[in-house]
């Protein structure tokens, strides 16, 4: 039986982590920082 662990992570102090390689394009990164800039009123 696997324990449930707790979370390691204080609330409301959560971070996205995004890895960027040589495959991506610049509308790529264009885009995900639109999505991440949109999102941020969402949560603060």
């Amino acid at each position: 039986m696997v324990k449930p662990r707790d979370n390691p992570v204080p609330i409301g102090q959560a971070r996205i982590r995004a890895q960027l390689s040589s495959a991506h394009t610049d509308d790529d990164i264009e885009s995900c920082v639109a999505a991440f800039i949109g999102a941020r009123g969402d949560f603060g």
